[in-house]
């Protein structure tokens, strides 16, 4: 690239990949904030011990993702309250690549930093877009379990992980850390 530092190419790519980030597309859920309003609602108006500011509730709610997280981690699944579910891990080997409606799926992530190394270096490789994949042999998941729940309408309920919790569990299946796990095929 004429003019560019490798890091200021990095840097402007990765400025218009991320434009649109940051907006909650999941419209018809609750996030801590509603909780935090439900909360301002209900508790004892007199009583000051029950008294919690914005950040002190966020920072509760952050720290049992935290506990939950650990516990995922090191035993292999989290039974919520209430019959509500099961979180688990799940290790899924033999990932091939795959046709899917004549088009190739490859299943693997892409190493972002080593694309755009290639694509600054190699003109040619940025016009054809040519992406360069992370190769793990093993790739982990976090799965939802609703059976057992004790709840109606079982189908419409969804689990969406944090951001947070996806980069930890990269974070680990790169270090190989992962011990505890349910094997999946495919």
């Amino acid at each position: 690239m004429e003019g560019l530092t490798r890091r200021e190419y990095k840097s402007q790519v990765q400025q218009k990949r991320i434009v649109g980030a940051g907006i909650n597309k999941i419209r018809n859920s609750y996030n801590i904030y509603n909780y935090y309003c439900n909360y301002k609602k209900v508790r004892p108006k007199r009583d000051p011990h029950w008294y919690l500011l914005w950040w002190q509730y966020s920072e509760i709610i952050h720290a049992m993702h935290k506990l939950m997280r650990e516990e995922l981690f090191t035993t292999g699944s989290v039974d919520f309250p209430y019959k509500l579910g099961t979180l688990y891990l799940v290790k899924k080997t033999n990932i091939l690549p795959r046709f899917k409606d004549g088009k190739l799926k490859v299943p693997y992530m892409v190493n972002w930093d080593k694309t755009l190394d290639l694509w600054y270096d190699d003109e040619e490789a940025r016009e054809k877009k040519t992406i360069v994949y992370l190769e793990l042999k093993n790739r982990h998941a976090i799965l939802f379990r609703k059976k057992g729940g004790k709840y109606k309408n079982q189908r419409f309920y969804k689990f969406k992980t944090t951001r947070e919790l996806g980069h930890d569990l990269f974070k680990r299946m790169k270090a190989n850390t992962l011990d505890n796990f349910f094997l999946a095929y495919g």
